[in-house]
């Protein structure tokens, strides 16, 4: 039986360590269940508060209330209204067109989180074609 548990475990840590090391991208993304989408997406709205506090911890106090300060008007107008789930459908309307499939979840956030703000429909066509182009060098 000890075998067998130890075997189990190493099992999923393999399975863990090929999908951490896969290429989260449209095509990825609409692999996915829906549940798994909305825990992704989750975890991309507490990773945006790590980020803001790691970037400011070693800064001295005016480049860190600048930094805050851009961080919080970036908040106020893209995501303080945004529920997961709106979040998972505008990743879902965007992977919808094959062309943006090859660009990454992390980076087609831009795009979405700005659609779903009313940017207007060229700003967000400009930022989806720059993001296609980078996708291409990646």
């Amino acid at each position: 039986m000890k075998p067998l548990c130890i075997l189990f475990v190493m099992l999923l840590s393999v399975t863990g360590y090929s999908q951490a090391n896969e290429r989260r991208d449209g095509n990825w993304w609409l692999k996915n269940p829906r549940p798994a989408k909305s825990v992704y997406v989750l975890g991309f709205f507490d990773g945006i508060q790590m980020g803001e506090r790691a970037s400011t911890y070693q800064l001295d106090k005016t480049s860190r209330d600048k930094t805050e300060q851009a961080h919080k008007a970036y908040i106020d107008k893209y995501l303080t209204h945004v529920t997961d789930g709106q979040l998972v459908n505008g990743f879902d309307e965007f992977y919808k067109d094959p062309q943006n499939r090859p660009i990454k979840v992390d980076e087609a956030a831009i795009a979405v989180l700005r659609q779903i703000a009313g940017d207007p429909p060229d700003v967000i066509k400009a930022l989806t074609d720059t993001l296609r182009n980078l996708s291409k060098e990646h």
